[in-house]
């Protein structure tokens, strides 16, 4: 009888908690676009990358056409200049020879997790405060980071995370 009681208890918290979580979710504003390009600050784009496959050079070269009005540095960290993904980035480096971007090769691995040990050594040579990281296989919008800063005007926000959803996923797991 107890033992039903807590359950029962449990499963009732449990449903009152998801109950709470979907109301307060309708707040946020899912996919809404800002109307105009406020002026926006300068940032550095910090991209670890290893490998490449069929949709590397798209998901890249979204990232350096970003219609953005303030400026934009960009750091491609790989581990090793041997990586197949250099000759990618650099292709891209060449054809937008405008955009202040770069190819790091990162040092011997710091830690055990070989993309924050290419974030810690890319880092140092940011320009400038506001910083976004991203990982190789996500391809934006060309208004993407006017958007996602946008939340970042108001002075109580310090960090802003985007989920994103796969352009090729693989299993059905994936795809939700």
């Amino acid at each position: 009888m107890i033992l039903e009681l807590i359950l029962g208890s449990l499963a009732g918290s449990s449903l009152c908690l998801c109950l709470w979580q979907w109301v307060v979710a309708w707040r946020f504003p899912v996919h809404a676009r800002v109307a105009t390009k406020a002026s926006g600050g300068s940032l550095t784009l910090l991209k670890p990358l290893k490998g490449c496959d069929a949709t590397t050079e798209t998901c890249l070269r979204s990232w350096l056409t970003q219609d953005y009005p303030g400026k934009i540095q960009v750091l491609f960290g790989v581990a090793s200049g041997d990586d197949p993904v250099c000759s990618v980035v650099r292709k891209l480096l060449k054809e937008f020879p405008a955009i202040e971007a770069q190819l790091i090769i990162c040092g011997p691995l710091a830690g055990t997790n070989l993309k924050v040990s290419k974030l810690m050594q890319m880092e140092p040579l940011a320009k400038y405060d506001l910083v976004v990281v991203s990982d190789a296989d996500v391809r934006v919008p060309s208004d993407f980071l006017v958007n996602v800063l946008v939340p970042l005007a108001n002075e109580r926000v310090g960090l802003v995370n985007c989920f994103y959803r796969l352009a090729n996923p693989t299993t059905w797991a994936l795809e939700w």
